[in-house]
């Protein structure tokens, strides 16, 4: 990869740091991961970076799918999870992120894709056990006053 200021020329590395949190608008991909138009590569060149792009997109669709799968309680459902996931979409991440590393949600969108992507990873299976260890806890206290 050749670097000129903004311009990259050259694969990307778009499982790691060429891959920022707020790259996925599909539009401005190709220029915002290359710093320059698509349209000033040629179109056999072109093709094969938009298809580059298009898989590395794919790929990390795919691990969201399959890593940061929740299934929220019958709890969180009836308190209304689902509307507000449609009411305020990513904008709920990006916000939490600012407000868990005191940034400025603008400066989230410009982090590296991976490095979000393994926050979020974290932060649901830290979830899971906290869950699962709460159940045992509370399991616990009811079979002790049953038994006293």
């Amino acid at each position: 990869m050749i670097r000129i200021g903004r311009l990259k020329f050259g694969r990307l590395d778009l499982d790691g740091k060429d891959m920022t949190y707020g790259n996925p608008q599909f539009c401005e991909a190709f220029k915002e991961l290359h710093g320059y138009s698509a349209r000033l590569v040629p179109l056999p060149l072109r093709v094969k970076r938009i298809y580059e792009i298009t898989e590395g997109l794919r790929s990390w669709i795919e691990k969201e799918q399959q890593m940061l799968k929740y299934t929220p309680s019958s709890d969180e459902i009836a308190a209304g999870i689902e509307e507000l996931g449609k009411k305020v979409g990513s904008m709920s991440t990006i916000k939490a992120l600012a407000k868990a590393y005191g940034k400025d949600p603008d400066e989230i969108l410009q982090w590296q894709y991976a490095k979000v992507f393994g926050i979020l990873y974290t932060d649901l299976e830290e979830r899971k056990f906290e869950k699962k260890y709460q159940q045992q806890i509370n399991g616990k206290s009811r079979s002790h006053k049953y038994n006293a």
